[in-house]
């Protein structure tokens, strides 16, 4: 009769952690979007870092109105060019001071996603877009993305999603592709903290105004499961 009780209890037990870890499955913690958002952009939340060569310039300034809806942001970039030069170059980055995330304490960043309304009033080469952050005292980028030449003024919704570290690439305002390719922000929960903002550069000579409305960055931390916590504590109660 014992052996019979002890193979039943067994049983039970072995049930219960069935039971138990299946539980466990179903509460494991998912990935969670960290969402930044400015349709307001109040000049102080905002920081300017400029990138220039020759005399080319870059403002960004906070229009009342006329946005999707409400105020926007107006960047102009005047690329300049002298006697037998090259043309100038202009790059200028925004970061929002309030859109930090520390990739140690969620465990590491596995994408981000970008939105924005924008137009542009583009003549002699159109702007490079998109979203942009800082790590340590590094500005990176993500290359690629330029308005066409245009003279309509018609808002557009433009987005990039499951953005990785290395479609972030360092903002070199000399190199070619506005980025040195090599040079990329980390992710890992080994990285530094992060503040995102937003990018437009130009070459070529003229004077562009682009406008922005509706900036949102979503930080995807990496998914950490609850079962994996958990499973060795609980394994030891059925020994």
């Amino acid at each position: 009769m014992t052996i019979r009780y002890r193979c039943i209890i067994q049983l039970i037990q072995k049930i219960s952690l069935l039971m138990v870890s299946a539980g466990l499955l179903l509460v494991a913690q998912p990935a969670v979007a960290i969402i930044f958002t400015d349709g307001d952009f109040v000049p102080s939340q905002w920081q300017s870092h400029i990138f220039l060569t020759q005399t080319s310039t870059a403002a960004a300034s906070t229009v009342v109105g006329g946005g999707v809806p409400g105020d926007h942001r107006e960047i102009v970039l005047y690329s300049s060019t002298g006697f037998l030069q090259p043309t100038g170059r202009s790059m200028l980055v925004e970061l929002k001071t309030s859109a930090v995330v520390s990739p140690a304490t969620l465990g590491g960043i596995t994408n981000v996603d970008y939105v924005e309304d924008h137009f542009c009033s583009c003549f002699g080469g159109g702007v490079l877009w998109g979203p942009a952050l800082e790590q340590g005292g590094v500005y990176y980028i993500v290359p690629g993305n330029a308005t066409p030449n245009s003279l309509l003024l018609t808002w557009e919704t433009v987005s990039l999603a499951g953005l990785t570290e290395l479609d972030f690439e360092e903002a070199l305002v000399t190199a070619p592709g506005w980025t040195d390719g090599s040079s990329h922000p980390d992710f890992s929960a080994a990285g530094g903290p992060i503040t995102f903002g937003y990018v437009r550069a130009k070459a070529f000579v003229a004077t562009t105004s682009s406008v922005l409305d509706n900036w949102t960055v979503s930080v995807n931390e990496t998914a950490v499961g609850v079962e994996t916590q958990q499973w060795g504590s609980l394994k030891s109660l059925y020994r």
